[in-house]
């Protein structure tokens, strides 16, 4: 189980990632004097992309979600090779 919430986790940091990837380059494009039009077509297409539906929920629904995870709180306490986590009551952070 374990295994598959990591998973998850990396699957989320890679939305991320990728979004933020899109918008460096969609502003790099838009700065960037070009003349090519294969180049000119491109820039316009990750234009239209970026201020897309699709991408911009991505966007919104990762940054959320990450959010969201960075807000859990929990307490560990090890005792010998006993292990035992529960709700988080204010304990300060070692």
């Amino acid at each position: 189980m374990e295994v598959h919430y990591q998973r998850q986790g990396w699957f989320l940091d890679a939305a991320i990632l990728y979004c933020q990837a899109v918008d460096s380059l969609n502003a790099a494009l838009g700065e960037a004097p070009l003349s090519s039009r294969g180049l000119l077509a491109f820039r316009e297409f990750l234009a239209e992309y970026a201020a897309s539906p699709v991408f911009t929920s991505l966007k919104a629904a990762s940054k959320e979600c990450k959010s969201q995870l960075e807000g859990v709180r929990y307490c560990v306490q090890i005792r010998g090779a006993r292990v035992e986590v529960r709700h988080y009551q204010g304990e300060t952070d070692l």
